[in-house]
């Protein structure tokens, strides 16, 4: 089965270089930056790609690309991944990725070759910009009107013609002028040039063609009904050349005419429930049967099977799993999934209910505005052969799913040598701290802590979050706190993430991955952030963010001796002697000053960042435990201060510090650019036009001179 369709499954990872990356920024507003992240979520990361065609599967997560999902239920079911033309794909992505032309003269596109070869035939370029155009669908979908396949046949077509009819220039120009009218249709919205009329003693070949490419014209302005008739008469042409590709062309022109939303094959079905026997499907097949050119039999069989999978999805889909499930790998597992994806889109939830890759799908489940019906995926691993419904059932649990305890148990029966193993241990440590049973995660931890070694960066670096989450004491948190790059990822305007590998783990060591982010910001104190930031092994940078984190807690709360502890910290480690100064004279009001400007600079450092959203389809639950060192008195007093911090305006407080200071000190150089920035603050950061108003009314009226009054027309 064939199914044509513009989705791409790629296998290719881009590479990004560190240094493109942005900082994390103080004020909060607009999109999700990219962040670097420990674990790489569309697959494995570059690196570990080569372990994973051979069973170090490390943990699978349900958000993995479907390709990677299928190579890891072929190889739980103990059978090869990948084609070997997939492996090579794979392992050698960038050097076999095809490489966007930079001209396309030098193309190797379908049209390119078309206008390629027609210069060379005229010396002219065509008096109209040759392009495919846009076929609706229906459903909001869309695709090319005219196809690679139609510019490869013509090119074809005129060096067959070339070099039969040599000594005939201008019948040859008769043709490419036909051909010119054709392509011309493509895009209607240009006008569409007229179909020259052949003379009477044009010789018989170019009244063929001309017939042909009539019809064709027809075809791609979407006068489908008459392009059917001109197809059907060329196919009673017993002497055409085109008498096959006509045949098939005749059942195309009906179904794009007929088929152009999916309530068109139900009706079909009501009229004709046979659609086996429908005259146009038993066409196709005749075709496929006995054409004598391979692309016309391989061309019926492509839409017959893409009608057949219309009429009856469902035997379509059990005949992509059984061959999915094959001893031997299909030739191509991104076409494989390419076609998965578009049946499935045919099917009710019911039909694939016990489908592993429904694991995958973001609305089932228990997440808001989810149906009420119960969870399609996992199925019920119990009856299943292949152990990768097990790990299917225990990747989408959370600490409410009932028989979790025996998934576990049935989970611990595999060896290390499986390829599922990894897993297993992780989701059993995983669901442990998901129900706050911090001593079983660490025994768990404990004794996969043997194999690990032998696993990927990134899988590792799962691991030692879960060592981090499990950790007993403050002190073991930090030591767990910092891990290293393995991709880059961001959210689009839409809400999906978005991985993109890098080309190889990057040699930095101090990675604070933004769920350890979130995660000490939901669960920490300023007084916590402070100790860790004091720990000697973690580097300045991180030891900075976390600093700053202390001192943001401080000034909400107002906890004036925390409050100087990290500006002092935030002072030594930045090299700020005004700020140091201030500190250790005990003045507040400079300080204050000091780390207000610094603040609004976007020189104090944070560890929360940008707050990126959890993946609809992502089981992140056990991002949700607080550490086990903190009992239930300092969690409610934690919540209450979160509450307090999450109502606190930073551009309030820093119009508090700033304004008053520089009032008074109306020969400090920097007045002019922070008063600026506070103007702004209130539009690209927290809003408070109170402060905006006053900033630009100090800012007119101190520095009316200034490069930054003139620019500065308006408050926020």
């Amino acid at each position: 089965m064939k199914m044509r369709m513009r989705a791409v499954i790629c296998l290719a990872v881009l590479e990004v270089g560190l240094a493109t990356l942005p900082g994390l920024s103080f004020a909060s507003g607009g999109d999700s930056p990219p962040e670097l992240s420990s674990v790489s979520r569309r697959g494995p990361e570059r690196e570990a790609v080569a372990g994973y065609l051979h069973g170090h599967l490390g943990v699978l997560l349900p958000s993995y690309d479907n390709v990677y999902l299928m190579m890891a239920y072929r190889q739980a079911a103990g059978l090869k991944a990948l084609s070997a033309a997939d492996e090579t794909l794979l392992l050698d992505p960038v050097e076999k990725a095809p490489v966007p032309p930079t001209d396309t003269a030098e193309s190797n596109d379908p049209m390119a070759i078309w206008l390629r070869e027609r210069k060379r035939a005229l010396a002219t370029d065509p008096a109209y910009a040759v392009k495919a155009g846009w076929l609706e669908l229906g459903e909001y979908r869309y695709t090319d009107n005219c196809q690679g396949p139609a510019f490869a046949m013509a090119s074809k077509t005129l060096a067959e013609r070339s070099s039969q009819h040599a000594k005939e220039p201008e019948w040859l120009r008769a043709w490419l002028a036909g051909q010119d009218s054709v392509f011309s249709a493509c895009d209607t919205k240009q006008g569409v040039l007229d179909m020259p009329v052949l003379p009477a003693n044009a010789p018989k070949w170019l009244v063929q063609d001309r017939a042909y490419q009539s019809a064709a014209r027809l075809f791609y302005q979407q006068k489908l009904g008459e392009a059917a008739q001109a197809f059907e008469a060329i196919s009673r042409d017993k002497d055409s050349p085109w008498r096959e590709w006509a045949a098939y062309l005749t059942v195309r022109a009906w179904w794009r005419d007929n088929f152009k939303e999916v309530e068109s094959y139900r009706k079909l079905l009501e009229a004709d429930p046979d659609w086996r026997k429908q005259a146009n499907m038993l066409r196709l097949q005749q075709i496929a049967a006995s054409a004598k050119e391979a692309e016309v039999a391989e061309a019926a069989r492509s839409l017959y099977d893409a009608l057949a999978t219309r009429f009856d999805p469902l035997a379509a889909y059990h005949g992509l799993w059984r061959k999915i499930e094959g001893k031997a790998p299909v030739e191509d597992i991104g076409a494989w999934v390419r076609d998965e994806h578009w049946v499935r889109a045919m099917l009710k939830p019911d039909d694939y209910a016990d489908e592993w890759l429904t694991v995958n799908w973001p609305n089932l489940g228990e997440l808001p505005g989810a149906p009420p019906a119960p969870r399609k995926a996992p199925p019920d691993w119990r009856d299943k052969s292949n152990p990768i419904w097990l790990a299917s059932a225990m990747m989408s649990a959370t600490q409410k799913t009932p028989g979790q305890e025996e998934m576990c148990e049935a989970s611990r029966k595999f060896k290390a040598t499986h390829p599922l193993y990894v897993h297993f241990a992780w989701q059993r440590a995983r669901l442990a701290l998901a129900r706050g049973d911090y001593g079983t995660a660490r025994k768990e931890l404990a004794a996969i802590r043997e194999v690990l070694p032998a696993e990927s960066l990134g899988t590792r670096q799962q691991f030692d979050q879960l060592d981090m989450l499990a950790a007993p004491t403050l002190e073991l948190v930090g030591q767990h706190l910092l891990r290293k790059a393995v991709s880059w990822e961001y959210w689009d305007d839409e809400g999906l993430n978005i991985t993109l590998q890098l080309p190889e783990a990057p040699k930095r060591d101090d990675l604070l991955d933004v769920e350890t982010r979130q995660w000490l910001a939901k669960y920490f104190s300023g007084r916590e952030m402070l100790q860790l930031a004091q720990a000697p092994h973690l580097p300045p940078s991180i030891r900075k963010d976390l600093a700053g984190e202390a001192w943001r807690w401080s000034i909400f709360l107002a906890d004036a001796p925390l409050e100087q502890q990290a500006s002092r910290q935030i002072g030594e480690l930045a090299g700020d002697k005004l700020l140091l100064a201030a500190t250790e004279a005990a003045t507040p009001d400079e300080m204050r000053f000091r780390m207000a400007r610094n603040l609004l600079v976007k020189e104090v450092p944070r560890v929360g960042g940008y707050l990126v959203p959890s993946e609809p389809n992502q089981n992140r639950s056990y991002w949700d435990t607080p550490p086990q060192f903190h009992d239930a008195a300092v969690q409610r007093q934690q919540a209450a201060d979160l509450a307090i911090l999450s109502k606190a305006n930073e551009t309030t407080w820093m119009g508090q510090q700033i304004l008053p200071w520089i009032s008074s000190q109306p020969r400090f150089a920097e007045g002019p650019a922070i008063l600026e920035k506070l103007v702004y603050a209130s539009r690209y950061g927290m809003r408070d036009t109170a402060t905006s108003r006053r900033a630009f009314v100090l800012l007119h009226k101190q520095y009316p001179a200034s490069p930054e009054a003139v620019r500065t027309k308006y408050y926020y």
